[in-house]
């Protein structure tokens, strides 16, 4: 289901979180400053600049179009990640921080966008647990099992390489790193 999406909304709304002033957007996507307005009063924009956009805000634009709402992440266990940052006496903004992200993208990550599994990797890192802890399926209260688990270790690969694939298809590098929020 393709929702109605206003673009140039979104886009500045991301540039407002980034703290980017609308010369400098400019200079990352290559147009003239007089050309921002238009864009941020757009409600639609050629695929081939939304790349552009996306990869300069290092936001996946794409990822607007097409969700109803319903579909969320099966990754990662929202629900293990809040209850270690409440154990751990952090608060969500701290960990946006550590992860190099902002607090929208991190709340967006929870509501079931967008997640690498890097991002798992550094998330995990930063609550001083194990990736596996953090994954849908496992429990962060059992033993923990031996790194050399063929089984989660495949199904990693799989979902990285699922990864690549998805971001090829949007026109990104398998490489970067595209937060949602």
């Amino acid at each position: 289901m393709i929702k109605d999406i206003i673009i140039g909304k979104c886009i500045e709304q991301r540039i407002n979180e980034l703290g980017m002033s609308k010369s400098e957007f400019a200079k990352k996507i290559g147009v003239l400053q007089p050309n921002v307005g238009r864009i941020l009063e757009s409600d639609n924009i050629k695929t081939d600049k939304l790349v552009e956009i996306s990869n300069a805000l290092g936001f996946n634009f794409f990822q607007l179009y097409g969700s109803n709402g319903s579909e969320k992440t099966t990754l990662l266990n929202v629900k293990t990640v809040r209850q270690l940052i409440f154990d751990k006496g952090i608060s969500e903004i701290d960990l946006a921080s550590k992860l190099g992200i902002t607090r929208s993208v991190l709340a967006n990550i929870f509501d079931g966008g967008d997640l690498s599994l890097r991002l798992v990797e550094k998330m995990a890192e930063a609550l001083g647990v194990q990736p596996a802890e953090l994954i849908n399926g496992t429990s962060s209260t059992a033993e923990a099992k031996p790194i050399n688990n063929s089984a989660m270790y495949e199904e990693l690969i799989a979902l990285r390489a699922e990864n690549k694939v998805l971001r090829e298809i949007q026109g990104l590098s398998s490489r970067s790193q595209v937060h949602v929020g």
